[in-house]
């Protein structure tokens, strides 16, 4: 089915009923690369795409009964959901209901006043133009690949394929330093209209290191005339935590929260 039929549909859904609760927006269908699956009736719709190895779901819905009648469709497999919610306005759609179990609840962090901050005397300013910052580029592929793998739970964390990741690199998305052969300190930042996105980080190097490499980046982008900071942090991972905090990131009431659905197959 062609992305365009498959919006009209959405559209109709969101037409025929006063409220209908969804895990994505409009636009997601034009990021799909490769083939999905589609299923729908009358109260519900259904979506799931492979996400580098990872089955991924979307849902349109206003009833756990209608979402749990397509679930039961699917070929037997494990798929992941993810569901954004803001502290206050949680929508009442209960996916536990319908067979999901929570896999990991990330907390969406940021600060935005960080020209301030770096313009104050916080401690971990005493790292700045600690070591040589380093941008990865094509020919470090393979090495930014399997360290991300190494690192992250592909299901938790939206790894780039290699079509993507070839993408990201150009775009000069990738920073950090290289020990005798290997990257020691990784970090991944997109900036986009004035705010500044923390994607991933890895240091297995000296802490001087991923100091130093993320306030020269922040320094540019406050030169530039930035001041929001965004990072999604896993809420039991307590050192990634108190490394935000140094910037003064705090919660900001956005959450997303990770879904595994486990189809089983045929006795």
């Amino acid at each position: 089915m062609e992305t365009a039929k498959i919006k009209d549909k959405i559209d109709q859904l969101n037409r025929k009923h006063s409220k209908i609760i969804t895990n994505s927006y409009m636009g997601f269908l034009d990021t799909i690369v490769g083939g999905f699956n589609f299923y729908e009736n009358a109260n519900a719709i259904l979506i799931s795409y492979s996400d580098c190895g990872v089955r991924r779901l979307v849902f349109y819905s206003n009833d756990v009964e209608h979402l749990r009648a397509l679930l039961s469709e699917m070929p037997a497999g494990e798929y992941i959901m993810e569901k954004a919610d803001r502290i206050g306005f949680e929508s009442d759609l209960d996916l536990c209901g319908a067979g999901f179990e929570k896999l990991k609840k990330l907390d969406r962090y940021s600060n935005n006043r960080i020209d301030e901050l770096l313009g104050s005397d916080i401690p971990v300013l005493k790292y700045r133009g600690a070591v040589s910052k380093m941008v990865f580029t094509a020919a470090h592929r393979e090495n930014v690949n399997r360290l991300l793998y190494e690192t992250f739970d592909a299901r938790i964390s939206h790894l780039p394929d290699e079509r993507l990741l070839s993408e990201q690199l150009d775009a000069g998305e990738f920073v950090g330093v290289m020990g005798d052969s290997e990257i020691v300190t990784l970090l991944q930042r997109r900036i986009e209209k004035k705010k500044f996105y923390i994607n991933q980080i890895i240091n297995i190097g000296k802490k001087d290191n991923v100091h130093s490499v993320l306030l020269e980046e922040l320094d540019q982008f406050v030169a530039s005339g930035g001041k929001t900071v965004y990072s999604w942090i896993e809420d039991d991972n307590e050192a990634s935590i108190r490394f935000h905090e140094k910037y003064g990131m705090k919660k900001d009431g956005t959450y997303v929260t990770v879904y595994s659905y486990h189809k089983e197959g045929l006795a």
